[in-house]
């Protein structure tokens, strides 16, 4: 009998049933592409099924409320992709990307004595992306401040 009660306790310890994980969060602002509303004031966009806990963005730029998950648009640096994080009060995950309408511009390194100099403008954070019409610097502030802008296609040189 002292053979077998080690053995049952062995096995009426094993045969519980393992506790799930946390589950699964899930986290979208019902579209990828964020843009400003003309005339609308602040653009505010709130998660499609906001839930409790603590959210947060990368890179730095994006305007986000670390409890509610609401990105106020108009507050942030556009043209870029942020990846948006969320752990809830039970500890479970979820991320997604969001891009704000706009244009940017690459940092990089420019070789000037190779002719390395002109700064290519970038549209929604996909530097394969063309440029929609406008034009860039219609008030000349850049040019004002001895910025050579490319007033149709934006380029910096």
């Amino acid at each position: 009998m002292k053979q077998i009660l080690p053995f049952l306790l062995l096995l009426l310890a094993c045969s519980r049933k393992p506790q799930a994980d946390t589950p699964a969060a899930a986290l979208s602002y019902g579209d990828s592409v964020l843009f400003l509303r003309p005339g609308a004031g602040e653009t505010i966009v709130a998660p499609a099924n906001p839930q409790p806990g603590r959210y947060s963005a990368f890179p730095e730029g994006l305007e986000i409320d670390d409890r509610s998950g609401v990105i106020n648009v108009s507050r942030s640096e556009t043209g870029l992709r942020y990846r948006v994080d969320y752990v809830s009060e039970s500890g479970a995950t979820a991320s997604t990307y969001v891009v704000l309408s706009g244009v940017n511009y690459v940092d990089k390194y420019f070789n000037l004595a190779a002719g390395d100099s002109v700064l290519r403008p970038v549209y929604n954070a996909d530097p394969a992306r063309s440029l929609p019409a406008g034009s860039f610097d219609e008030s000349r502030l850049a040019a004002g401040q001895g910025c050579a802008v490319a007033t149709g296609n934006g380029s910096i040189n």
